[in-house]
């Protein structure tokens, strides 16, 4: 009787399938796909727990200090900052279990040296400049650049709220200091050139404003831009424009300061 290379049709069946092979090869790559996100997700929890209080349900400030060391970060340092945004954190010095691993899973990280260099990759992309950055119509040259002025925009508008004390609706003037101060450095134009000047004017307590409200906050950063569009001539500026009272009570300040001329009022409507 003569050899058969097979022995049975349902074998060789199997043997002759050609998508057999790749499609065991799927399987077995998401597969192991979905055990390494579970490995991860693991990870995550168990950096989580390193961290949080007794009840393990949170981190405190005393477990935010301790990330802190470990990380090997200032408490103030804009990478503390922008890990809260990533973990789209309530309140300071705190996270939740879902806030904290959240922010992991955005970097991505499951360990604190991963954690580390993940804010120190985050950071740096956010600061990379285009010398195109300037450009309005974000084409394909400019598109990265753009992609992350957007993304510098929703942190600052996030930092505002990030700031409030629960059930407040502003921000003492220290804080905003401190905030304003923090935020730019994220930026990828860098920060304002008017920046100091309204820190330290702020600062000062001349202005006998104890709070800076949402509208300031959000209206500053197009203030900052109009300064950087007029070369930081703010004798162009007009009031007509509707800008927050504190901008308008600073920038007279500034102008007498510098010793620039306003603006006049027919001047500024083409008169």
């Amino acid at each position: 009787m003569p050899r058969v290379p097979f022995k049975s049709g349902s074998s060789r069946k199997r043997q002759l399938s050609p998508v057999a092979g790749p499609k065991a090869a799927k399987s077995c790559r998401l597969q192991l796909q979905d055990q390494e996100a579970a490995r991860e997700a693991h990870s995550r929890e168990l950096l989580f727990n390193q961290y949080a209080d007794a009840g393990g349900c949170i981190i405190k400030a005393a477990g935010v200090e301790a990330l802190c060391r470990d990380l090997g970060l200032d408490p103030a340092d804009i990478r503390l900052l922008l890990l809260a945004w990533l973990c789209s954190a309530g309140e300071m010095c705190t996270f939740t279990r879902d806030e904290f691993l959240r922010g992991c899973h955005r970097l991505p990280a499951a360990c604190i040296s991963r954690l580390r260099t993940g804010l120190d990759d985050k950071l740096a992309y956010m600061r990379c400049r285009s010398q195109q950055r300037d450009k309005p119509d974000c084409g394909d040259v400019n598109a990265d650049s753009c992609s992350r002025e957007t993304e510098f925009r929703d942190l600052y508008r996030w930092t505002f709220e990030f700031g409030l004390e629960p059930g407040q609706r502003t921000l003492p003037i220290a804080m905003a200091v401190d905030l304003w101060q923090l935020v730019f450095e994220a930026r990828p134009t860098g920060p304002p050139a008017i920046l100091p000047a309204w820190l330290s004017w702020l600062r000062s307590g001349g202005h006998g404003v104890r709070a800076v409200t949402r509208d300031t906050w959000r209206m500053f950063l197009a203030f900052a831009d109009a300064c950087v569009a007029a070369g930081g001539d703010l004798s162009a500026y007009d009031q007509s424009e509707a800008w927050p009272s504190l901008i308008d009570d600073f920038v007279e300040a500034e102008i007498r300061r510098l010793g620039q001329q306003p603006l006049e009022a027919d001047d500024a409507c083409g008169g």
